[in-house]
């Protein structure tokens, strides 16, 4: 047996009935130390274990920890793989969600009111994923007459946000009683690209296809279809601007033609102009316009839509 490793000896000759023979370690161990046989047993299976599966390990890690170069690098990747994670979880809130409150009134020789709620939750890793849930309600009235009863909700997840190209997918419903539209469905799959970037703006475009669904409220003794099934080509630009006084724009632009159709189409402007009145809680100022080239039956082209919102960051 080569230096270094221990072997193992033991008496020839010995009874079945007497008590096992010991077994004597010799080589590097002890000259008196003794093991049974039963104990010798159990310490060779793991002996053979180790030689499957531990000792080429072990092997590798003793040249490298024998090269002071080796540890020196191998060391800080171990770190920051330990490291990065809990940095992400401790020291930076990926979750966020807000409400927001909006209302707009009048009474005397005209009365109105208009009341608008909604929110978020967002959960953002930049390098890697976003995924948000969104919720927006508007209600109002003009001399006890209904003037605005919309809602609408959105479920949206990008990979890789911050890259310059990033794909997303995205399911959105909504419901609109003064355009008499009783529900929409669409959802699709599309990808962004953003070619500006700088500390102040970011500007990106995007295009996606998407499954549109449509059901309208029709009046009565109308000859013309419940609903309406289509497959959309949806473009959208998008720019947001922060102003040295924290002040922030952001416009965005949405195309969605009917591909068979092109003459079929919807345009969606919003522009709204931010800014923080407290750590927790900001105004904003929108503008939200709407064109439906063929819209319900009984419903005009264009619809404008102003709002005050305050948000609260939670």
């Amino acid at each position: 047996m080569s230096a270094g490793f221990p072997t193992l000896t033991a008496p020839l000759g010995s009874s079945s009935n007497a008590a096992p023979a010991p077994l004597v370690v010799e080589g590097n161990s002890h000259p008196d130390t003794a093991i049974s046989r039963p104990t010798l047993a159990v310490r060779a299976g793991w002996v053979e274990l180790a030689k499957r599966q531990i000792h080429p390990r072990a092997i590798a890690m003793k040249h490298i920890i024998r090269r002071p170069s080796a540890v020196a690098t191998l060391l800080p990747t171990l770190v920051s793989l330990f490291a990065a994670p809990l940095a992400a979880q401790e020291g930076v809130d990926l979750w966020t969600s807000h409400l927001e409150f909006g209302f707009n009134g009048s009474s005397g020789n005209s009365s109105f009111s208009v009341l608008r709620t909604g929110g978020s939750l967002k959960y953002l890793r930049s390098d890697v994923a976003e995924f948000e849930l969104s919720t927006l309600v508007r209600y109002g009235k003009s001399d006890d007459e209904v003037i605005s009863n919309d809602m609408r909700g959105s479920l949206k997840f990008d990979w890789q946000p911050n890259a310059d190209f990033s794909p997303f997918a995205f399911i959105a419903a909504s419901r609109d009683v003064i355009r008499n539209l009783d529900a929409k469905v669409n959802g699709g799959l599309g990808a962004k690209w953003t070619f500006l970037r700088t500390e102040e703006s970011k500007v990106s475009v995007s295009a996606a296809g998407l499954l549109d669904h449509e059901s309208f409220r029709l009046p009565a003794g109308s000859l013309g279809p419940s609903s309406e099934n289509a497959f959309r080509v949806s473009s959208r630009l998008k720019i947001d601007h922060k102003f040295g006084s924290g002040a922030t724009f952001s416009h965005v632009t949405f195309w969605q033609p009917q591909a068979s159709d092109i003459g079929d189409y919807t345009i969606e402007m919003t522009n709204s102009v931010s800014t923080q009145l407290l750590s927790k809680l900001g105004l904003s100022i929108e503008h939200e316009y709407l064109h439906d080239s063929v819209p319900p039956e009984g419903v005009g082209k264009n619809d404008q839509k102003f709002s005050a919102v305050l948000r609260v960051t939670l």
